[in-house]
């Protein structure tokens, strides 16, 4: 999953800065949740760190999968 995660954002990186903007970002709804430090861009560690908060809280929550 961890490769998959880099391979995605190397795509939606269109302008090759290592950080996606908010137009950038996949999933523009999540993006709050995935910036955040709020600098207004989203890391690759910030997107790995948002998936694991998304898989953990589904193992606890299975209604968060849904959101």
């Amino acid at each position: 999953a961890g490769a998959r995660i880099a391979e995605t954002f190397q795509a939606a990186d269109m302008n090759g800065d290592g950080k996606l903007s908010r137009d950038e970002y996949p999933q523009p709804r999540a993006f709050a949740d995935v910036d955040a430090n709020g600098d207004g861009f989203a890391t690759l560690e910030e997107g790995r760190a948002y998936v694991v908060r998304r898989r953990d809280g589904a193992k606890s929550n299975p209604s968060e999968i849904d959101r």
